[in-house]
């Protein structure tokens, strides 16, 4: 199923890139031959109370936006564990293009975070967001964060916030069920016990 969302995602981002191209400023053509994977990295986010530490929430954020900027195709996010997942590291020996650093503070039930995209090879900071809500809102700060780094970079806007429709037999029956684009939380729609073709 993945692999159909990839191929669909990219036939919209062709489309949508060609006849978007005179309005927006867009870093990476889709429509060359030679377009190769950028080389990302996503250090662990530091829990600034203890910024020498790596805990669970930290490594769990920068885990999630690698699989929402990989989801995207265009980018190859350098695996953490080769560098350690620090933020002292010199990104240019591991082959980075890009980094985004990202960091937090608890207070309570409350979550303040702080990302930041930078750009290696030319040697600045592209952009940065700050956001703050409740704890359990932290994967969807971290998800528009990853599709503003998509619209930084291709001038069109991530979709790492979607939800997609398919169709599953897993009841025993074909019916809808409705998932993040991740493939995560997913949830049954139809139960009517009969053929579902289609969303």
């Amino acid at each position: 199923m993945t692999r159909v969302i990839k191929v669909i995602f990219f036939v919209c981002i062709l489309s949508s890139s060609i006849s978007s191209s005179v309005h927006a400023r867009v870093y990476l053509d889709f429509t060359s031959p030679n377009l190769r994977k950028v080389p990302t990295a996503v250090p662990y986010f530091n829990n600034q109370s203890q910024p020498s530490k790596v805990d669970r929430l930290g490594k769990e954020m920068a885990i999630l936006l690698t699989k929402a900027l990989e989801f995207h195709g265009f980018i190859a996010v350098i695996p953490s564990e080769s560098y350690g997942g620090n933020h002292d590291t010199d990104w240019k020996s591991v082959g980075a293009d890009l980094v985004v650093l990202g960091r937090y503070t608890i207070s309570g039930a409350d979550i303040s975070l702080e990302l930041m995209l930078l750009d290696i090879i030319e040697g600045r900071r592209v952009f940065g967001r700050k956001y703050r809500g409740t704890k359990n809102k932290n994967k969807k700060m971290v998800l528009k964060f990853c599709d503003e780094v998509v619209k930084h970079l291709t001038g069109e806007l991530g979709i790492s916030q979607s939800k997609i429709a398919f169709v599953s037999d897993k009841s025993g029956y074909k019916e809808i069920y409705v998932a993040d684009v991740l493939g995560e939380n997913i949830r049954q729609v139809t139960r009517h016990k009969k053929l579902a073709v289609a969303p």
